[in-house]
């Protein structure tokens, strides 16, 4: 699981990191509860905790990492929460 959030960091990262241009000030962190199916989806992104002022950037983000696809597995339906900590270069 953490290989495939790992290996999707960078479109979610190349999101956030369009928001500065407009605000300097947009950092923090974005805390997500997943539900990953045993096909590999997503059938759930919840929001728990987001440090970044900005609704429709974490709007965004959400439905970027709803895209991420972990491919099937003989397991059963997961559920974890995850941190993305967004930072300024």
């Amino acid at each position: 699981i953490r290989q495939t959030l790992d290996a999707n960091k960078g479109a979610v990262y190349s999101l956030y990191r369009r928001a500065p241009r407009q605000d300097p000030s947009i950092e923090g962190k974005l805390s997500v509860r997943l539900t990953i199916e045993p096909d590999g989806s997503l059938s759930s992104v919840r929001l728990v905790n987001s440090e970044l002022e900005a609704p429709e950037l974490v709007d965004k983000l959400i439905s970027r990492i709803g895209l991420i696809n972990f491919g099937t597995q003989n397991v059963t339906t997961t559920e974890l929460e995850y941190a993305f900590n967004f930072l300024p270069f």
